[in-house]
């Protein structure tokens, strides 16, 4: 559930875009974790409304249409998926099928007192958890007015740490 409201953000981050004629739309890719692109028969100025699994979808409007911008959660079984699409005539369901996709995976072996929270941590992340499910739930009608991000100015530079025989001694070599 908190995996959908992450990607129904990325895809309200997505809407700056929108305000332009045309609109740059992420790569589509049915699989959990992915986005699908959902291209609306609906006319008019006012955007359909999209919900997939409770939660409302980006909608923006490309060339003449409307696209829904669905984010599929990484826990969705591949399978057919469902959304409502909510306009002047009524409710209409939506099908598309999720196809399987496997994720390049790390294994790591980590102390349990490296994984497991602490009372104080765990209290602190309960609270901040509703915090942020409040944030993602609000939902607003008009875009933000900006949403690109600049990228940072220049080189990216790694940070000194200290000084030996004289020379800098950098915090990552590699960098």
């Amino acid at each position: 559930m908190t995996a959908l409201r992450g990607l129904v953000a990325l895809a309200a981050l997505l809407a700056a875009t929108s305000a332009a004629q045309g609109v740059e739309l992420p790569r589509e890719s049915a699989v959990p974790g992915g986005v699908k692109l959902l291209r609306l028969e609906a006319d008019g100025d006012v955007a359909p409304r999209v919900e997939a699994d409770g939660h409302r979808a980006l909608v923006v409007r490309d060339g003449a249409g409307w696209v829904a911008v669905v984010g599929i959660p990484l826990s969705t079984p591949v399978g057919d998926m469902q959304v409502e699409v909510y306009g002047p005539s009524g409710v209409h369901p939506v099908e598309f099928t999720v196809t399987d996709k496997r994720y390049v995976t790390q294994s790591l072996k980590v102390a349990p007192g490296q994984v497991n929270l602490s009372a104080r941590d765990l209290a602190r992340a309960n609270r901040e958890h509703a915090v942020l499910d409040r944030a993602l739930g609000h939902w607003s009608v008009a875009p933000p007015e900006i949403l690109r991000w600049s990228q940072p100015v220049g080189p990216r530079r790694p940070h000194s740490v200290g000084r030996t025989s004289g020379a800098v001694q950098m915090e990552h070599a590699s960098v």
